[in-house]
């Protein structure tokens, strides 16, 4: 994706757990339905990250959005597990060893086989070619990993713009990104490129009243209204270089402390207050602890 936003990075556009969205926006009581169903169906604890990803689909436009959209829409409809994985190009049906299966490119389809949260791997597929404003093929890597990409590349420089359009060379070949989805400019820096608003900046993370800004290479990148999050949040400064969307200390409820199960919900502290997740809106899933994740102490909706 490039060098974006934190927030919108996490905005995958080949996974489940961070793409939503509609035409009206993904809302967080919507994103929150949506990532009960994904957990329950793979195992996944990032709740945090899709809450992230909710805002960021709501903050943008473009391309990103219409495959958000889509996505979105399948998973929402999907009546159990198997309709949920299949949103996203996974086959219930074929079971994979992700140590001994090798990726491969079907014309514009990527075949691969992929490991779930919850320790499954099933072969899925996906269409390149559905990625159009990108012109973008399947090829593979020089990991041996089959990819969506525009071109080869031989890391000769990491990343640069055409016009609008970001390019970054990783494992010789070239990823596209429309900084226009995001609502930004290409933007050419000493380091390299970025997607950012055009606005300079200093520091790395700052607040302007309840907007979080990032600031990367002295580039503005997207603003953050705190406020979709909830009652009661806003942009805190916690040092000169350390800013986040979360509630003031005077009304923290949790300071990060480990996410807990209160009946069928999942619960987790998110910006110094709890976040309950209904796993029971799902076919009455259960909520359970999981093991530790990168994101720490995880948790987890289970389907009946």
């Amino acid at each position: 994706m490039g060098r974006v936003s934190l927030l919108v990075v996490v905005v995958c556009l080949n996974g489940l757990y961070a793409c939503a969205g509609d035409s009206g926006g993904s809302g967080l009581d919507r994103m929150k339905k949506m990532m009960v169903k994904v957990s329950a169906c793979t195992g996944d604890d990032s709740f945090r990250i899709a809450v992230a990803s909710g805002y960021a689909l709501d903050a943008v436009s473009g391309d990103l959005v219409k495959y958000a959209d889509k996505l979105f829409g399948c998973i929402e409809s999907a009546g159990d597990c198997d309709e949920v994985l299949e949103c996203s190009g996974y086959d219930p049906e074929s079971p994979c060893n992700p140590d001994d299966y090798k990726d491969k490119c079907e014309g514009t389809q990527r075949v691969r086989c992929d490991k779930l949260a919850d320790g499954r791997a099933f072969v899925q597929t996906y269409d390149c070619a559905t990625e159009e404003p990108y012109d973008h093929k399947c090829l593979v890597d020089g990991n041996g990993d089959a990819v969506c990409a525009s071109d080869e590349c031989d890391g000769s420089k990491d990343e640069w713009c055409e016009g609008n359009i970001l390019l970054q060379c990783e494992s010789g070949v070239v990823d596209k990104s429309d900084c226009a989805d995001f609502g930004m400019q290409c933007i050419q820096t000493a380091n390299g490129a970025l997607c950012g608003t055009g606005e300079s900046c200093t520091g790395k993370e700052s607040c302007d009243g309840t907007t979080y800004v990032s600031c990367e290479d002295g580039n503005e990148e997207l603003p953050v209204d705190c406020t979709w999050f909830g009652s009661g949040y806003t942009c805190v400064q916690k040092s000169k270089d350390d800013a986040n969307c979360a509630v003031p200390s005077s009304k923290e409820e949790c300071t990060d402390e480990k996410p807990l199960c209160v009946g069928s919900k999942a619960r987790i502290c998110f910006g110094g207050k709890w976040m309950d997740f209904d796993c029971a809106v799902f076919g009455g899933a259960t909520c359970e602890l999981a093991d530790k994740s990168f994101l720490g102490d995880g948790i987890r909706c289970k389907a009946k």
